[in-house]
């Protein structure tokens, strides 16, 4: 190993990676908000291409640096394509970060949009921690709900008990679990999403239950998500933590 890599490992003694599931975003896109989010110096490309006379070959490079004033270089990889280039160097940054700091990746099924996922029809009591489920039994048209649902499901009869039941889930501020919140209809969405939102909690529609499914989650820090995931022992259905390998 040599020595930019050695000493790579002294710059960031509290970074935490957080890979998240938006799988339209680029891995350099991750590690720069990391980055930003634990304020340090900015993350940034330097491209270009240069002939290898020995080889006879043209090849392109990619540089990771970091710094607004005087950027320093972390890391330059070469490749056939400048999309080869710089993978090869973001994925060596990572490697690198990853001896000492820890990473902590978003589990894809978990935020999955494009079914209504299997934790959420059949609710395991383990990680009610992570998230729970809250089913309205009675919508304002009477019509079912399309997927059976098992498991630990918290049940509320109309509306008035399900605002009822979102402002008791938020009232201590160390409450994170998610809320999976089902059978609720199109026309009734921003009734919910109002006190949702009012309560601290973030909301989306869950695509592939005819409108009727809705998960309202409270943003956290990467740090606090850490120390859950210590708790849980760097695994639930949400994240997995990759721990550094060298402490």
């Amino acid at each position: 190993m040599d020595k930019k890599e050695i000493d790579i490992k002294l710059l960031y003694p509290n970074l935490i990676i957080y890979l998240n599931s938006n799988e339209c975003e680029s891995l350099f896109k991750k590690l720069q908000k990391s980055f930003k989010e634990f304020m340090y110096d900015p993350l940034f490309k330097e491209e270009g291409k240069r002939y290898k006379h020995e080889m006879g070959i043209q090849v392109c490079w990619c540089r990771i640096m970091q710094g607004n004033v005087s950027p320093v270089c972390l890391v330059e990889r070469e490749g056939s394509q400048p999309c080869d280039a710089e993978n090869a160097a973001v994925e060596s940054l990572l490697n690198m970060l990853c001896e000492v700091c820890y990473v902590i990746r978003a589990n894809l099924h978990y935020f999955t949009k494009k079914r209504v996922p299997d934790y959420a029809l059949n609710a395991d009591p383990t990680q009610s921690h992570v998230y729970k489920v809250v089913y309205l039994k009675n919508n304002s048209r009477g019509i079912p709900f399309p997927h059976n649902v098992t498991g630990t499901v918290d049940y509320v009869e109309d509306y008035d008990q399900l605002e009822k039941y979102i402002e008791e889930h938020t009232k201590h501020v160390d409450t994170c679990a998610d809320l999976f919140i089902l059978n609720v209809l199109k026309s009734d969405r921003a009734r919910i999403r109002k006190v949702c939102q009012e309560r601290g909690l973030v909301v989306s529609h869950l695509v592939g239950c005819s409108d009727m499914g809705m998960l309202a989650t409270r943003q956290v820090s990467t740090a606090m998500t850490l120390q859950k995931l210590l708790k849980d022992g760097g695994r639930n259905v949400k994240y997995q933590l990759i721990g550094p390998r060298h402490m």
